[in-house]
């Protein structure tokens, strides 16, 4: 039958090894030992200790905790030591139900020493709520029946039981379905949080992924420094947040330029543009068709429109062309069109559409938008 409470000492009266060669004035607490084997009386009523030939009064000139005797007053170097544990007689009563010696009820038990469990520690009324002890140096914890959280032997973390092999110390399985987050990190009453890995003790971080100020944004710091921060105006570098100099757009594409309107050839697989921010760049090529105007020759259809401004500067050259002249581009301001411009010395004219009938242009073009 199990016996709840502090360890009985049945049977004979046992003598206490002699402690005195310990006694030195100043030393109080000593551990009391019977063949070298620590012993424990239970209480201060249970032991009779006499030290320099004078009994002590239980718990008023010492007290017993577990195998440890403690005196009041320092025992004196030389003094001499007695001490006799007493036999105990255990009184047990039967049980009438079986089954609560298996599984006792305890009102807020204490437990001063430590408490041996064989595998798990189960929530009353939820069976398949538990924490376990499955293998050495393992603790798991389960709801639903299912592991949930699990620390090894090496200090690892594991979340929702991931099969995955790798140093981190916390490893964390998400739903096997879409839209679900991993993890979400917030503090006080709003949305915002972050990510932070710091080196040594520090308060700043080395890097840093999350909302950071007053406002919703998205930041990502190294080594305490703010590097890149994801506002409504777009991205912003180093600390400016100024939305002037926001990045709020990147594109790459192809584009189909014309020869005036009209359909140039060799265009197929010739005509990029990469668009940052405001700024386009933009390659081609364009075989002009055979046609007789005096209109300004316009190549058109650039993939985004051009700043709005007082002048014409923006522009570009060609890489190849068979008209021998020196030609260069200009865009148009505010339209998609570029002119074609024949530089000479002289000065500089706008190529008619006669003048480049049927020539063959290769270039590219810079210019920017107004967003």
């Amino acid at each position: 039958m199990a016996y709840i409470g502090p360890e009985p000492n049945p049977g004979q009266n046992r003598e206490v090894d002699d402690i005195s060669s310990s006694f030195n004035g100043s030393t109080t607490a000593f551990t009391l030992q019977v063949n070298s084997q620590n012993v424990s009386p239970g209480s201060s009523n249970n032991i009779i200790v006499s030290l320099g030939g004078v009994v002590q009064n239980p718990s008023t000139d010492f007290t017993i905790n577990s195998s440890t005797i403690t005196f009041s007053t320092a025992p004196a170097s030389g003094l001499s030591f007695f001490g006799l544990v007493l036999g105990q007689q255990v009184d047990i009563q039967s049980v009438a139900d079986s089954a609560s010696i298996v599984s006792p009820t305890l009102s807020a038990p204490t437990v001063t020493g430590d408490l041996s469990i064989a595998d798990k520690i189960i929530h009353t009324g939820d069976t398949n709520t538990a924490i376990r002890f499955p293998a050495a140096d393992t603790i798991t914890a389960e709801t639903g029946g299912s592991e949930r959280v699990r620390v090894g032997s090496s200090g690892v973390v594991e979340v929702n039981s991931p099969s995955l092999s790798t140093d981190a110390k916390l490893i964390v399985k998400g739903n096997d379905t879409n839209n679900h987050d991993i993890i979400t990190a917030y503090a006080n009453s709003s949305t915002r949080g972050s990510f932070a890995i710091r080196t040594g003790s520090g308060i700043s971080p080395s890097f840093l992924i999350g909302t950071r100020g007053g406002s919703e944004t998205f930041a990502f710091m190294t080594n305490g420094t703010e590097r890149v921060r994801v506002t409504d105006n777009g991205l912003t570098f180093n600390g400016d947040t100024a939305a002037a100099n926001a990045l709020d757009d990147y594109e790459e594409g192809t584009w189909t330029p014309t020869a005036h309107g009209y359909t140039g050839s060799n265009t197929a697989n010739n005509c990029f543009y990469t668009k940052i921010g405001r700024l386009v760049i933009a390659t081609f090529r364009i075989t002009w068709p055979s046609l007789t105007n005096s209109s300004s020759a316009e190549i058109r259809g650039l993939p985004f429109t051009a700043r709005a401004q007082a002048v014409n500067t923006h522009g570009g050259a060609f890489s190849e062309t068979n008209d021998n002249d020196n030609l260069h581009l200009i865009v148009q301001q505010n339209t998609t069109t570029m002119f074609i411009l024949r530089c000479t010395s002289s000065g500089v004219d706008t190529q008619t559409i006669s003048e480049v009938s049927g020539k063959d242009f290769r270039g590219n073009v810079i210019y920017f938008t107004d967003s």
